[in-house]
């Protein structure tokens, strides 16, 4: 009897683990200034290999008085999130800036909000990798970091085998952002 209790004590954090992660296996994304990106990071290789040349292109176009230096390209500012799929791995990446076209930002404002933006996911198997450009995702805006009640989330969904994106602020699912654009979306996996 005393080895099944000892054995239930062990069992009850993993029950309560297993248990919380059942509820959200949704994974946040993360935003990440690339200083200097370089066309050789997987990142931009893979899922955005023309972004960089663009964004320098648009930084120059927009700020006249500005060139990169020799060898060097212009920060970026992507947010990601990767998680495990069938056979593999799923990277989901929205370009957020500086010239990105997102929509829905409004300048100065710092409590979290809807900002929708230009988005890629590629999906790595067996050495190999397909990435389509999923038109927009719903990123958070905010000064803070990422957190399980306030962030942009993806997660996979078995049934439909799909990704599915979608955003939370304070713990409540953002179905569709100022702009009047919707941030739940389910995105089939390529093959």
């Amino acid at each position: 009897m005393k080895h099944l209790a000892s054995a239930l004590v062990c069992l009850i954090p993993l029950l309560i683990s297993t248990n919380v992660m059942a509820k959200d296996a949704s994974v946040p994304f993360v935003g990440r200034l690339y200083e200097n990106p370089q066309p050789s990071d997987p990142i931009f290789a893979h899922t955005w290999p023309r972004l960089i040349e663009e964004h320098n292109r648009a930084e120059v176009e927009g700020f006249l008085h500005m060139r990169p230096t020799q060898g060097k390209n212009f920060d970026l500012y992507l947010d990601a999130a990767k998680l495990r799929v069938p056979g593999g791995e799923a990277a989901v990446s929205i370009y957020s800036g500086p010239f990105a076209g997102c929509r829905g930002m409004a300048a100065g404002r710092a409590d979290p909000h809807a900002i929708i933006c230009p988005a890629h996911l590629t999906v790595y198997r067996d050495g190999s990798y397909k990435t389509v450009d999923i038109g927009t995702a719903c990123r958070v805006g905010t000064d803070r970091q990422p957190t399980q009640t306030t962030s942009a989330r993806t997660a996979y969904d078995a049934a439909s085998n799909s990704i599915h994106l979608y955003a939370v602020i304070d713990g409540k699912r953002v179905e569709r952002t100022s702009t009047d654009e919707s941030c739940d979306r389910i995105i089939p996996l390529p093959q």
